[in-house]
């Protein structure tokens, strides 16, 4: 089933790269993840009302991603089937 691929050749680095670019992709999609639900609803309110202009931009943005979350879930199983 497994069929020979030759080191250094054009087939072997695109199948490389793919490859390389499918683990960072996974990286970043586990990271952001587990970087949104750490953050707490309490958390972000607080950010919203005593933060900086661009810390309450961003509070806002990510509360309301906070309070979709079964979206988040449902957009992180999708992105591991393309994986």
């Amino acid at each position: 089933m497994a069929s020979d691929v030759p080191c250094c050749g054009v087939e072997f680095s695109l199948y490389l790269l793919i490859i390389a670019g499918l683990v960072c992709f996974a990286g970043l999609m586990a990271g952001l993840t587990l970087g949104l639900m750490s953050l707490g609803l309490v958390d972000l309110e607080v950010l919203i009302k005593s933060g900086r202009p661009q810390d309450r931009t961003h509070a806002v943005n990510s509360g309301i991603a906070g309070y979709c979350g079964v979206l988040i879930l449902l957009y992180r199983i999708a992105c591991r089937c393309f994986e």
